[in-house]
């Protein structure tokens, strides 16, 4: 290997420089052929520079001092600064363009930073942490959206705190909040203000609205665009605003099982009915084809015996009277000595004592029958009104008004003076009695009345003035026939003393004169 040493070496001619195998030394610096490299004794190509003046570096470029910059354009209006311990800082408001011009990362000022693209920015990541307030002015797609845990439900939104093991309805999946626990949504709003939740279409966009109202504590809902009803502390208000709004509620098996009609009845109401018959305020209960009580009324201060007809707290049963043909029949159960006690109250004042068919009693009990389609007076011989004992007729009031009963309790007082028992009762009431000499005889008193159930007595065994109507007419009835017999006796002995004085044949013509005659 050739050595050379020399302090200086100067060109000859002071144009051309000096070349030394290829590399030539002019005017303080080095040029190298096109295409050749520069390199060190480790690697002879580090630095290749082209004929274009472009270079290339096989190794790494090094800038090693703090505040280095790399400038970019023929005026260095571009430039990469760096940063001590810090990073890298892109000059003024220029941009890093990815692909073209408007893909680009920038900085218009120095509390903005702006990430640009012609069509979409995708983020990849197994986890993105955002700190920072969001304002979205385009529209928001999130299809594969999962807020706290990664979404596996839905097609929309999918916010789940934990796995609850459900699933969602493809009808209902926008939207889905999950966990395991306890769950829901809170609406807050200010004290005077409204939460409101809308439902929309294309030809309505509030056609169903559920809202609370935080000035007046209420819950609102609407559909159809009605007011349908209302929600508060102390109140379940339906059709507030008069829109005419029925209240149904469904049976398994009955569509009405309960009705309240807000339109054609106004205000009627209905058990198994959608037609209630009855007006505003009315109810209307349907048992369809059932016989058994209609109405039960209980009380559970009540233990009566009558279980095996109702149940032991019963008091009071509404039914019908027959089966297939219909009527009304009541029933009141006790324990003590009252089943069904009816009170008439009224005006005094109003009740008239005029006794003709035109004027009705504070009480009244209206029979009538049908004339086809509506009703009309019962003909004669019908029986209007009963009273029975255990279905047995006791007591029978015709259409013609005649009174009748079983004459069970009408036994004779033959072997009494009847006329005497019917004087004594009138002297026991002392009421519009006109005195008689006759009465000392009378061997009958107030008690012997009572004695044979003539008239009743108080709870301490007073006898007291209210009449047995048929012991009285059993006792008017004897005292009748007691005088018939009396009379006949008499005529009898008139007859024969008669007989005895003129004749036989005189005294048929006397009594056949008198229009007399005698029992045989």
């Amino acid at each position: 290997m050739s050595e050379l040493k020399v302090n200086t070496i100067s060109e000859v001619t002071g144009a051309n420089g000096v070349v030394v195998d290829s590399v030539k030394l002019k005017d303080g610096g080095i040029v190298i052929a096109d295409a050749a490299n520069i390199g060190s004794a480790s690697d002879v190509d580090a630095i290749a520079i082209g004929s274009d003046g472009d270079i290339t570096l096989t190794q790494d470029l090094e800038l090693q001092h703090d505040g280095a910059i790399l400038s970019f354009g023929a005026n260095d209006e571009v430039s990469l600064t760096h940063v001590h311990d810090t990073g890298i800082l892109l000059n003024s408001t220029n941009v890093i363009q990815f692909n073209d011009a408007s893909q680009n990362i920038g900085a218009p000022s120095n509390a903005i930073l702006d990430i640009n693209a012609t069509d979409e920015i995708e983020l990849n990541a197994t986890l993105l942490d955002v700190n920072a307030n969001l304002d979205v002015s385009g529209t928001t797609l999130l299809p594969t959206a999962g807020i706290i845990t990664a979404k596996d439900l839905g097609v929309g939104l999918h916010i789940r705190t934990a796995d609850s093991g459900g699933s969602v309805q493809s009808t209902a999946d926008e939207l889905v909040i999950e966990g395991s626990a306890h769950n829901g949504i809170t609406f807050l709003t200010g004290t005077t203000q409204t939460s409101t939740i809308n439902f929309g279409d294309s030809g309505d966009n509030d056609i169903g609205i559920i809202e609370y109202n935080h000035n007046t504590d209420i819950m609102h809902f609407y559909a159809g665009a009605n007011h349908v009803f209302k929600l508060k502390s102390d109140q379940v208000i339906v059709n507030e605003d008069s829109d005419d709004v029925d209240f149904r509620v469904e049976s398994g098996a009955k569509t009405h099982h309960f009705f309240l009609d807000g339109g054609t009845n106004d205000g009627a109401a209905a058990f198994n009915d959608s037609a209630p018959e009855t007006g505003t305020g009315g109810i209307t209960l349907n048992q369809t084809s059932l016989d058994n009580s209609i109405i039960s009324l209980k009380s559970n201060d009540i233990a009566h015996s009558f279980t095996a007809v109702h149940q032991n707290d019963t008091y009071g049963d509404f039914r019908k009277a027959v089966a297939n043909d219909g009527g009304l029949q009541i029933s009141g159960v006790t324990e003590g000595q009252y089943g069904v006690r009816i009170k008439s109250l009224v005006d005094t004042s109003d009740v008239n004592g005029t006794v003709n068919a035109n004027n009705l009693g504070a009480m009244d009990m209206d029979i009538a029958g049908d004339d086809g389609t509506g009703v009309t007076a019962l003909g004669n011989d019908k029986n209007i009104f009963t009273v029975s004992n255990n279905a047995q007729a006791k007591f029978i009031i015709t259409s013609q008004g005649t009174i009748n009963y079983d004459g069970s309790d009408a036994g004779a007082y033959d072997t009494y003076e009847d006329a005497q028992m019917v004087r004594a009762f009138d002297l026991s009431h002392g009421r519009g009695v006109i005195n008689s000499k006759f009465d000392k005889f009378i061997s009958y008193n107030h008690e012997k009345l009572a004695e044979m159930k003539l008239v009743g007595r108080e709870d301490d065994g007073t006898p007291n003035h209210f009449i047995s109507l048929t012991g009285m007419q059993a006792l008017h009835n004897g005292a009748i026939w007691q005088q018939y017999e009396k009379h006949n006796q008499l005529l009898n002995a008139f007859y024969k003393l008669a007989e005895k004085t003129i004749g036989k044949e005189e005294a048929d013509k006397l009594l056949e004169t008198e229009e007399i005659k005698r029992l045989n």
